[in-house]
């Protein structure tokens, strides 16, 4: 029940964040985002919570990394001690790190297969600040592109709280113009922003409905000069590495139903619907009969009880006239006795 009411808090803070476009990056509190994770490795990125035992970010930010510590709940991005002050923020530490065996970096700052796991050291205790995001499935990411989609996290260095941005996903066509070959069309998604000063720290989690697509990383220099060809565009996207995530870790791949899965569900509900109709007048008509037989037997019941009361006052009389005619013979007998 309190996993159930902190989901349904998510699911209402979600829907009131503004879903166009806007000036700036707006300020906001851990609640909205509660999947935050900043992983702290030989480098510090953000990430996504995902379970209550597991973490994914970029395999650039833990790459060699031997260990790495996980700060969840947090309001402000903990580069110092004090915002590690925060009564929500949680951090673990962690050896578990598991970065996809075919990551490569093919050049500066430019990388595929770029996303890793981390295993927490325990389950985490979820609460409103704290809380894992689902990821979106395949089925759900058709036509995707040209939608709007949210960018949340910090800039670099920032002391300020936890900000998100509305972004647009552009067509990979449009990404490749800018970026060329660097743009590696089948593992990254580019952004279109609207806002002055965009977040830039590696790892700021993308969502679309409150369901994570990717994540921020490094953007190749713009091939084609265009006002919207800059950096921080461009990001991971997790859809070609769904199943290696659902192997690594323990989020089990939701159950998508087909159009004509979902035919079939419609169709045998309505044959249960009329075999449940059918079963309640099969079970009114036996009602009706066993309430006739019921008033039957309670009148039988009557009747016999009345005989029984019959009985017992015929047994009665009887006694009286025995006791009667036994009167009448002894006073004879007393008589013939006389004379």
């Amino acid at each position: 029940m309190y996993r159930l009411k902190i989901y349904l808090l998510y699911l209402v803070t979600l829907h009131y964040l503004p879903c166009g476009f806007a000036e700036d990056c707006v300020e906001t509190k851990p609640q909205f985002f509660p999947y935050h994770a900043i992983v702290k490795g030989d480098v510090t990125c953000n990430g996504a919570l995902i379970s209550e035992n597991y973490v994914v970010t970029l395999g650039s930010c833990v790459k060699g990394s031997s260990e790495a510590i996980v700060y969840l709940g947090f309001r402000k991005h903990p580069y110092n001690d004090r915002s590690q002050e925060d009564s929500a923020g949680k951090f673990y530490v962690t050896r578990n790190i598991t970065v996809h065996e075919d990551f490569i970096k093919i050049g500066n700052k430019q990388f595929i297969n770029n996303v890793a796991v981390l295993k927490l050291p325990e389950p985490v205790k979820l609460s409103s600040e704290i809380y894992p995001i689902e990821l979106i499935p395949k089925e759900e990411s058709l036509g995707i592109l040209g939608h709007n989609a949210n960018v949340s996290g910090w800039w670099s260095s920032d002391q300020t709280n936890v900000k998100y941005c509305p972004v647009q996903l552009q067509s990979q066509d449009t990404c490749f113009h800018y970026y060329g070959s660097s743009f590696v069309k089948d593992q990254e998604f580019c952004l279109k922003w609207s806002v002055k000063k965009r977040l830039n720290l590696m790892g700021n989690p993308t969502t679309i409905e409150g369901k994570l697509l990717g994540f921020q990383t490094h953007t190749p220099k713009c091939v084609k000069a265009h006002p919207t060809c800059t950096g921080s565009n461009v990001i991971v996207n997790l859809l070609p590495f769904l199943n290696w995530i659902y192997r690594t870790t323990d989020v089990k791949e939701p159950e998508y139903i087909t159009r004509q899965n979902r035919l079939e569900i419609e169709r045998l509900s309505r044959n249960v619907d009329q075999l449940q109709s059918r079963a309640l007048d099969s079970l009114s008509v036996l009602y009706n009969e066993i309430s006739i037989h019921s008033n039957r037997l309670n009148d039988l019941e009557k009747q016999i009880k009345t005989i029984i009361l019959v009985e017992k006052n015929m047994e009665t009389m009887l006694q009286k006239l025995q006791k009667e005619v036994n009167d009448i013979k002894s006073t004879l007998e007393t008589m013939n006795m006389q004379y």
